[in-house]
């Protein structure tokens, strides 16, 4: 049975896409209207039908699209990718006025900190035009809830626009490019949210990977990371001077003038260029602040709320940029360590040269070590830190992201730990913290989402253990994404199984459209914050041994059954042959190489443009391959114990529920277009055709036979109704997706690439 909407939501979409189709018709012509309104209908016919009657569609109207000129199957494409994009705008519009309409909460008091990490990787494929019209469509639609009679006319016109501006970048991004973008969200509404969780001692801190992530980054240097530095200085300057200027117009009430805040005004727009030796002018910009909150306090007998404003950005941003996370390869920095030379080396070298005069640590905030298997490696970047800065006054972070590196982790640290050089870092520079960070990305795709997930939980606990015993705290960052292989989730499903130490210090990566999403308004960033300070007073649930180790044997027999998939040869052929996994070098959806040189192998794949394919294929593969098959390869009894493990272990409840979510999403019918349509032979088709039918349905079993639920998303009705309204758009750009893999048309691959993305909620 289908969950209605909300009608303020339902009646949202309709008067959008009511405009929609006026804009298509003006734009492309009735016909072309009318084309797509049947092709969409076709869909909805079959929306709850059988595969084979649904492939007799895709075939039917697959015939039909071949028979469009490109510029007409553009033009579809587009008008599906805009539809999807408008759907997703009135989501963040009903959520942020659903939000506004909530009684207040002040914010809770919290001993932890919250740290987003926000980052391009794996990418925003929308452009940059896009982007920005449908914030303003968003406000639009934010308008008419509120009841702006005129905000109609708004949301026409500005549908009227959209329909002109290709959804799909059409030149690779720089990293500049990517910086603008994650720094558009500096806006007065967000900071406004920042602001008000410190000033009540719950700092939510802000730092970035774009111009600071060299690792496998040919476009990353020291000169563009001071470019990333300049970018975020100039959107903050703009906020601190507003705030002068609030200052300068409430004194112009009582006549007054201060010489202070002159000097001040004047000291800010100094800093829009940064050059050696910034550190220095930031340190004298806080005395001129000082200076100026004096006067006005003596003068008013007050404190002046716009330089209490300002104080808190600084707070926020201690030296008016967002901070950068630096990360290099473990092989380059042993390299860079040892030979004192290498892109990082010069990195670290710029960073001393601009922060002379003030803390390094305000301009970068750690040093991650990828790919970490060792002692050396963190050692490594500790001398590389000492080298370029005099002093280890930045963290070293040890990143584990693979099957070895997450079995090593607690012996690493405890190795690492014992080095007294480092211990002395942490203890005297790192506030007695010691940092590691966690990658989801490469852990899935060597060993499937779930093994994934176990071994991360595993090594949480006992880094914890292994840390506290040093007499240090642990602060974890987590490599997350959007989607689910990636260990996406909401907030409660991804804090659910972490330890306290995790909870009570957030840090996680924000990529690509979930920056967007997080950032769509203050009310649905305060609304995220207050999920994690929630989240974070909650206890940790500790399982028993006996389910702990029912889960861990699971896992391994899950891995074993996905590992066997993706080293079959012939696997590797429907990655190149029926995903669009060969052409992701046209798609200009990001600065970073999407691929790696060399002949194609699960190693050199990529993690991210890796799940990017099954993404787009709607088989999102990675999650739940092997789980139906280990489900039923266990005896009665260990059926019983896994049962118990689903209500009772907080990781593998909440991977049952996120597994059922990703499984409502795939469509095989979809993924076996792909096939069917590509250059593999037959019966590699047919053969592949079976199997992944009989491991689906083994799969779909699994999650009811533990939920006791045929409803897949029992927990959450809504999603499934959303997930059914959407399909009927998405269908026709994975059709017109096939027929550009076909003829090689780079235009209408990105859009139907960002289409998708838009329609499924990620990128990759």
């Amino acid at each position: 049975m289908e969950t209605k909407l909300p009608a303020e939501f339902r009646t949202l979409v309709r008067d959008s896409l009511n405009f929609l189709g006026k804009a298509i018709e003006s734009e492309y012509g009735k016909d072309t209207l009318t084309y797509i309104e049947h092709i969409r209908l076709e869909f909805k016919n079959v929306r709850e039908a059988g595969i084979s009657e649904k492939l007799k569609l895709h075939e039917k109207i697959l015939t039909s699209l071949r028979k469009l000129t490109p510029k007409k199957r553009f033009w579809v494409a587009h008008s599906f990718a805009v539809s999807l994009e408008l759907i997703n705008a009135c989501e963040n519009a009903y959520r942020t006025f659903r939000l506004r309409k909530s009684p207040e909460k002040n914010p809770a008091q919290c001993v932890s900190n919250i740290t987003f990490v926000l980052t391009a990787h794996p990418t925003e494929s929308r452009s940059p035009e896009c982007i920005l019209i449908f914030s303003q469509i968003t406000n639009a639609l934010i308008n008419i809830l509120d009841g702006n009679s005129e905000a109609l006319a708004q949301l026409e016109h500005l549908i009227l626009l959209a329909i002109k501006v290709p959804m799909a970048r059409d030149k690779k991004p720089e990293v500049a490019d990517e910086a603008a973008y994650i720094y558009s969200v500096l806006r007065e509404d967000i900071i406004n949210v920042l602001s008000r969780y410190a000033s009540n001692n719950q700092p939510v801190y802000l730092s970035t990977w774009v111009g600071g992530d060299k690792d496998g980054h040919p476009g990353v240097t020291a000169k563009v990371m001071t470019e990333s530095f300049s970018l975020s200085r100039e959107r903050l300057i703009e906020t601190a001077l507003s705030y002068v200027d609030r200052t300068q117009n409430d004194l112009s009430i009582i006549h007054a003038k201060l010489k202070s805040l002159t000097a001040l005004s004047n000291h800010l727009r100094q800093l829009k260029n940064l050059n050696p030796g910034d550190g220095k002018k930031i340190t004298t910009l806080y005395a001129l602040l000082t200076k100026a909150k004096k006067q006005y306090s003596t003068l008013v007998r007050s404190d002046s709320p716009g330089l209490k404003e300002l104080s808190r950005l600084l707070d926020l941003f201690p030296a008016l940029v967002v901070p950068l996370e630096l990360r290099e390869s473990s092989d380059l920095v042993q390299i860079a360590a040892e030979k004192s030379t290498g892109e990082i080396f010069k990195m670290f070298t710029q960073v001393n040269k601009l922060s002379r005069g003030a803390n390094p640590r305000w301009y970068v905030k750690g040093f991650v070590v990828s790919m970490t298997e060792s002692p050396k490696d963190i050692l490594a970047g500790l001398s590389i830190v000492k080298k370029t800065l005099g002093k280890p006054v930045i963290p070293v972070i040890p990143l584990f992201e693979n099957k070895k590196a997450l079995n090593l982790a607690i012996e690493i640290t405890s190795q690492t730990l014992k080095n007294k050089e480092l211990h002395l870092a942490c203890t005297k520079f790192w506030n007695s913290t010691f940092e590691i960070m966690l990658g989801y990305s490469d852990s899935a795709k060597e060993n499937g989402a779930l093994s994934s997930r176990t071994m991360i939980g595993h090594a949480l606990h006992e880094l914890e253990k292994t840390v506290q015993g040093f007499g240090l705290m642990p602060v974890f960052f987590h490599g997350s994404g959007g989607s689910v292989d990636r260990g996406g989730g909401s907030v409660e499903d991804q804090v659910a199984w972490w330890p306290d130490s995790a909870r009570s210090n957030f840090k996680a990566t924000i990529q690509g459209e979930m920056i967007y999403r997080t950032f769509a308004s203050s009310e649905i960033l305060n609304s995220i914050v207050q999920k994690i300070v929630n989240c974070g007073y909650k206890e940790a649930k500790h399982p028993s041994t006996l389910t702990t180790q029912s889960l861990i044997s699971f896992s391994n027999q899950v891995a074993e059954h996905y590992r066997k998939l993706i080293h079959d040869p012939n696997f590797l052929q429907i990655v190149e042959k029926a995903t669009p996994y060969s052409y992701l070098d046209q798609l200009k959806i990001g600065s970073r190489p999407t691929k790696r040189a060399g002949q194609l192998s699960v190693k050199g794949l990529r993690a991210i443009p890796w799940v990017l394919c099954w993404t787009q294929t709607r088989i999102l593969l990675p999650v739940w391959w092997g789980v139906g098959s280990a489900w039923e390869n266990l005896n009665k009894e260990e059926q019983v114990l896994l049962k118990e493990t689903f209500k009772s272990h907080p990781l593998f409840k909440t991977f049952v529920k996120l597994m059922a979510f990703t499984l409502s999403k795939v469509d095989l019918s979809v993924a076996f277009s792909y096939l069917m349509n590509s250059s593999l032979d037959k019966k590699l088709i047919d053969s592949s055709i079976i199997e992944i039918s009989k491991e689906h349905e083994k799969a779909m079993r699994f999650v009811r036979a533990l939920s006791g639920e045929q409803n897949l998303l029992w927990y959450r009705p809504w999603l499934g109704t959303s997930i059914r309204l959407r399909s009927t758009m998405i269908h026709p750009m994975n059709l017109l997706q096939i027929i550009a893999l076909k003829d090689k048309d780079p235009s209408l691959l990105r859009e139907t690439v960002t289409g998708i993305a838009s329609g499924m909620l990620t990128t990759g």
